[in-house]
């Protein structure tokens, strides 16, 4: 996307507050796995399929610029929520933007 490759990566779950809890460490892990990968970033989306949403890791000011430029979001945090965001395929590689 505009020279940035990224690894998006979705965790669908019931139980969204047990993986936000581990946000901290998940996002210290996010920067080995963006250097596995070859990637820049990785953008990591946890979907609560009970209530249609996705809450989107904010790391870093180009995380924050992609949530906002790509869903329209305020970011005021290090995650945002975005509802109604629920596939990969569908809803979040179409609408990326740097």
């Amino acid at each position: 996307v505009d020279g940035h490759d990224f690894r998006v990566s979705v965790l669908e779950t019931t139980a969204p507050k047990i993986v936000l809890d581990r946000k901290d460490s998940l996002m210290a892990s996010m920067v080995d796995v963006a250097k596995e990968d070859g990637a820049d970033q990785v953008l990591l989306f946890v979907i609560d399929i009970l209530n249609e949403e996705a809450t989107l890791l904010v790391p870093n000011d180009l995380v924050k610029s992609v949530a906002e430029k790509s869903f329209g979001a305020t970011v005021s945090g290090d995650t945002v929520v975005l509802p109604g965001v629920m596939s990969r395929k569908k809803q979040i590689i179409p609408s990326l933007k740097v």
